[in-house]
């Protein structure tokens, strides 16, 4: 009977009692929260608006690829403002994200625009050197464990 009920036979745990079905989400809430399926599909609709361009002679930067480094940069940054403001402080983990963030960031800017990246590398030194020391005197997270 729970199998006509709701169609499946695994809609009921194995000792037979029935289970409330899933409350479904917000319309289109799903794309965007599971599986970051979201991401390909901006990938892919770059991807496609980049060639789309090359192919009808518009001036397209030969190092146009580094847009892609820029995508986690930028999630870490957006990483670091949700840890920032979940915890009111700037913890371990909120630096972290963004130290990395500014590091990819910044390296696909330099190799977006074709800066000699040799005089720049050591910019990534000196922000690894500062995030450990500042890593040093920051706050835990609520929970006190270390991020």
């Amino acid at each position: 009977m729970a199998d006509q009920q709701y169609g499946r036979g695994d809609d009921i745990d194995p000792s037979g009692t029935q289970q409330r079905p899933e409350q479904p989400d917000a319309p289109g809430k799903a794309h965007w929260t599971k599986g970051g399926a979201w991401v390909g599909g901006v990938i892919l609709i770059a991807l496609g608006v980049i060639f789309l361009l090359k192919n009808f002679g518009f001036p397209v930067p030969d190092n146009w690829w580094a847009i892609f480094l820029m995508i986690p940069g930028i999630a870490a940054l957006g990483g670091a403002v949700s840890i920032y403001e979940r915890e009111h402080a700037w913890t371990r983990a909120a630096m972290g994200s963004l130290v990395s963030g500014l590091i990819l960031t910044g390296m696909s800017l330099v190799f977006f625009f074709g800066f000699d990246f040799g005089r720049f590398w050591p910019v990534i030194l000196i922000l690894i050197g500062i995030a450990a020391l500042s890593g040093a005197s920051l706050p835990r997270g609520r929970s006190g464990r270390r991020q």
